[in-house]
């Protein structure tokens, strides 16, 4: 049997951990120690992240969280906010399981938790429970050319992107002023569409990367009026659609189809292998608008241990929230902003 130890993240490891997450292939940026150290400092969240050591050579990371909520309970959760959880690992999920839940076992025992849900693993989690709520999508850059990515989109699709050609100018953007201007126009979209918002805190954290990245944000102006933004996120060989936003009275122009299109174009530029289109649940109208861009589809499935509960927890948006989404765009935005920071931090999605 394997040497298995499970050493806990600190602040003299991060550099040893920054290094797993650049070559490990399902990593993304926020499993990096910049963002696990945000999630404990400025959002809060008890930090029982770890790393994996095989016969004393690092092959593994796991971000884990516990958090605290009146309405929603005490979980383990790993990677708040991300897409892929963990644990990321260099070896089967066999020979390092016994010690990982050795260890996030005792951490749920002495805070008697509600339950541990683990967000996206590469690799299948023995022995819990499944829920399958989300797909995302990638287009592989490498393989194609522009004009073969543009023939492979659906007609709808293509003609929505001539449409916006017509009346929207594009541009590209890393200044802080345009990007914090992407937070404005986040508090409108997600006003109209009945969603909580993000917080200024976590525009902020990403500002921070992509001020140092290669990363953008790209935008259309009608009339001098800036109508839609996408923030595009790239990280090792791979881009990602991280955000779009919008003005509600604008939809009609088709901006946010044109605008991928084009970051599209860029990131292959760029020299990115990948571009992902971000977590999607299933049968959405997301789901739709994405299924159009020919990309391949895949599970994010999210895995779970329950202590408390007699069944796997639904997702927030369907279940306890469902009734704010009705009433949330007659609410004025300087009530939805605080409310909203604080069941976001909450629900960590």
């Amino acid at each position: 049997m394997p040497d298995i130890e499970i050493i806990n993240y600190s602040s003299e490891k991060k550099q040893i951990w920054d290094d797993f997450v650049k070559k490990h292939a399902s990593t993304w940026i926020d499993s990096t120690s910049h963002w696990i150290d945000f999630f404990e400092n400025k959002y809060h969240y008890e930090n029982y992240s770890f790393m994996i050591y095989k016969n004393n050579d690092l092959v593994g990371i796991f971000p884990l969280f516990l958090i605290r909520s009146i309405i929603f309970g005490k979980r383990l959760v790993s990677g708040p906010f991300l897409d892929r959880g963990g644990p990321f690992l260099n070896c089967s999920i066999k020979e390092a399981w016994p010690a990982i839940q050795e260890y996030i076992g005792t951490i749920a025992k002495k805070y008697k938790i509600d339950f541990i849900e683990i967000r996206s693993p590469p690799q299948e989690i023995p022995s819990y429970q499944i829920r399958s709520d989300y797909v995302d999508f990638y287009m592989d850059l490498s393989s194609q050319s522009i004009d073969d990515i543009w023939k492979s989109l659906d007609k709808k699709l293509r003609n929505s992107i001539r449409k916006a050609k017509k009346h929207v100018n594009v541009g590209i953007s890393n200044s802080k002023e345009d990007f914090f201007n992407l937070y404005k126009l986040h508090l409108i979209t997600m006003k109209s569409l009945g969603s909580i918002p993000l917080d200024f805190q976590f525009f902020e954290q990403f500002w921070s990367y992509v001020k140092e990245n290669k990363s953008f944000i790209i935008f259309a102006s009608y009339n001098n009026k800036i109508i839609n933004t996408n923030l595009i996120v790239l990280f090792k060989e791979e881009a990602k659609y991280e955000l779009g936003v919008y003005l509600p009275d604008y939809r009609d122009l088709q901006a946010n189809s044109l605008l991928i299109f084009e970051a599209i174009k860029k990131c292959k530029d760029l020299g990115c292998k990948k571009f992902v289109f971000g977590r999607t649940l299933k049968d959405s109208n997301v789901y739709t608008f994405k299924k159009r861009w020919a990309a391949i589809e895949f599970p994010i499935n999210y895995y779970y241990k329950l202590y408390k509960k007699n069944s796997i927890p639904s997702d927030l948006r369907k279940s306890k929230l469902a009734f704010l989404s009705r009433i949330w765009p007659f609410i004025p935005v300087l009530i939805t902003k605080p409310i909203g920071n604080y069941l976001r931090k909450k629900i960590c999605l």
